[in-house]
């Protein structure tokens, strides 16, 4: 629109074809739906959500402290403390960044996506001490001792890699099975096989 209010001439006319935000749908489909009954039938299908890692990590990582805050059983010594909070949100960056970069590029590498996501998936877990949907020796220790050493028993493997590990001094976070939960849901929500079509693009 111009100052008047009047539809601007297709000379002086922008169109968004790529509307980067974080992974919040409602804004970013909203806003394309408004574009779309003005332009008319020449925009259906052309616009399209992508999404923002910046925004989804701290979005992320303020979701977990307002978690934290409103339910007590998260907070104290080994369980979501800032440190581990930071850890996690960061834990994502790395499978992301190696999905934007795989062959084909975001969206053409089902294998690179499904790879992505089970790291993702496997975070919070892994930082409880379980390790079951760790699938990948370049993102845990734990699996690549395991993998390496087939015969070791569970106590082993724990030693070996509480002795490797510099994070946390070996030391898991102490979060129940409902608390594990919970945290799982908030990543699942924001990582998932949908928005990784389009991830990331800004």
């Amino acid at each position: 629109m111009d100052d008047e209010g009047h539809f601007r001439d297709d000379d002086h006319m922008c169109f968004g074809d790529e509307v980067c935000a974080d992974n919040d749908t409602r804004g970013p489909n909203n806003f394309i739906r408004e574009q779309n009954s003005i332009i008319g039938t020449a925009a259906d299908k052309v616009a399209d959500h992508v999404n923002d890692a910046g925004h989804t990590a701290k979005n992320l990582s303020n979701k977990f402290y307002d978690i934290r805050g409103k339910d007590s059983s998260f907070g104290g010594a080994g369980m979501l403390e800032n440190l581990r909070i930071k850890s996690i949100v960061s834990d994502t960056h790395k499978p992301q960044q190696e999905y934007k970069n795989c062959d084909g590029g975001i969206g053409n590498n089902p294998a690179a996506k499904q790879k992505c996501l089970e790291v993702i998936h496997s975070i919070v877990l892994h930082h409880s001490g379980d390790h079951s949907c760790c699938k990948h020796k370049d993102y845990c220790t734990y699996f690549q001792i395991k993998s390496e050493n087939p015969g070791w028993s569970e106590e082993q493997v724990q030693e070996a890699y509480a002795g490797e590990t510099l994070r946390f001094g070996g030391k898991y976070m102490d979060l129940s099975e409902y608390g594990i939960g919970v945290l799982q849901k908030e990543i699942k929500k924001r990582f998932n096989k949908k928005i990784l079509t389009n991830w990331p693009s800004c």
